[in-house]
């Protein structure tokens, strides 16, 4: 539960920074077309065509520590799956070696 969890925090996080770069990407599109009626400085457009390059990274870590995520949690439960066969292996092992020692016992 603590895994799907941070999971989706990361996925809300994701979808966050994916619509800040979208609204970025939009703002330097109108910056271009702004640039030739009213000549917006090189400096801005630099700037937010950096913005929108630093949100791609994060967004890029975002969905690297999501697929990380979702990796641990299908290890935890095949590991989960392996120790609930491993127990009823041996619950069933145990209960084989109750009733032979029980039919020896009566033999």
């Amino acid at each position: 539960q603590k895994l799907n969890d941070q999971l989706d925090t990361v996925n809300g996080i994701l979808v966050a920074v994916e619509f800040i770069g979208d609204i970025t990407e939009k703002a330097i599109d109108a910056v271009v077309d702004l640039e030739g009626d009213f000549k917006v400085s090189e400096r801005v457009k630099s700037t937010l065509i950096s913005s929108v390059d630093e949100v791609k990274k994060a967004s890029k870590k975002i969905e690297e520590e999501t697929k990380r995520l979702a990796e641990e949690e299908e290890k935890a439960r095949q590991e989960a799956v392996r120790k609930e066969e491993d127990a009823a292996a041996s619950a069933k092992k145990a209960a084989e070696d109750a009733a032979a020692a029980s039919k020896k016992k009566d033999d």
